[in-house]
């Protein structure tokens, strides 16, 4: 496949998410903080139409992760031994190659 292709498929999908994801949120009334899972899942979808893992882009799960903060009211007594849990279970599981 040509980089071109590749290029305007990765746009469309980008375009794509951008304008269901504001138009969801015009509906909703509430732009903030969903404008940073709006930008965040735009920054995946370009990934993923580059044939790239969904991962790969460090600024969307940067948006996501700011939008979790802002969204999601947090028991912060509760969230130290989830992200430990879930720091362990990237260890384990998150990158194979690196396993035993």
């Amino acid at each position: 496949m040509s980089s071109t292709s590749t290029k305007d498929r990765s746009n469309r999908a980008t375009l794509g998410v951008v304008l269901i994801g504001l138009g969801m949120l015009l509906l909703a009334g509430d732009l903030f903080p969903g404008i940073l899972f709006v930008a965040g899942a735009a920054l995946i979808a370009r990934s993923l139409a580059r044939g790239e893992r969904w991962n790969h882009d460090p600024a969307a799960l940067a948006l996501l992760g700011l939008w979790l903060l802002f969204a999601v009211p947090l028991n912060w007594g509760l969230l130290w031994p989830v992200l430990l849990i879930g720091a362990g279970l990237f260890l384990l599981f998150g990158r194979r190659r690196y396993l035993v």
